[in-house]
């Protein structure tokens, strides 16, 4: 895999943020993975594999350079009457 330019990273970023999955749930979620490298493929007139775009993004976050997705947490729902 050919090295992303700093507007290439910058635009997958975009992209992922926007696809609002959490790397680590690709893995389980590859429906979405393959659209984000889609959707990133046809924007930057490339051919990256999926599976190349996720090495890259876990490599960021594992570095600190990539940014998080958080899903709120509501805490357990207690449904008993009181």
């Amino acid at each position: 895999m050919r090295s992303l330019s700093d507007s290439e990273i910058e635009l997958l970023k975009s992209l992922y943020v926007m696809c609002d999955v959490p790397v680590d749930s690709f893995i389980s979620n590859w429906d979405q993975l393959v659209q984000l490298a889609a959707d990133f493929n046809r924007q930057v007139g490339g051919s990256f594999k999926p599976e190349e775009l996720l090495n890259l993004m876990m490599r960021q976050r594992k570095r600190g350079r990539w940014p998080r997705i958080r899903r709120q947490y509501h805490g357990r729902q207690n449904k008993r009457a009181s």
